[in-house]
């Protein structure tokens, strides 16, 4: 499973990630631009929306569901127990913005 950036937006303006794997979680806003790929220049999240993929939050419950179980499926207990922590961190961080 890949360490990648899952986001959450917060404001228009505004956005949270966590990698699906390491601990790392940053916001991203006009004061915390962030580039994605090496070599490219640091964007805010107004500039990062068009390049998003948004996901109401009821798809976001079943594709979250779907990936865990895929997971587990496929022998991948050294990832599961931490990335089911860090997509959960991202449900409860939507909920108390």
């Amino acid at each position: 499973m890949p360490d990648v950036p899952v986001c959450t937006e917060l404001a228009l303006d505004k956005g949270w990630c966590t990698n699906t794997i390491s601990d790392q979680e940053y916001y991203i806003d006009e004061a915390r631009p962030r580039a994605f790929n090496d070599g490219e220049k640091p964007k805010t999240w107004w500039e990062l929306r068009p390049f998003m993929v948004m996901l109401p939050f009821p798809s976001w419950a079943e594709l979250k569901a779907y990936l865990i179980k895929q997971c587990k499926r496929n022998n991948c207990d050294q990832y599961i127990k931490s990335w089911e922590r860090r997509v959960n961190k991202m449900d409860d961080k939507v909920k108390n913005e």
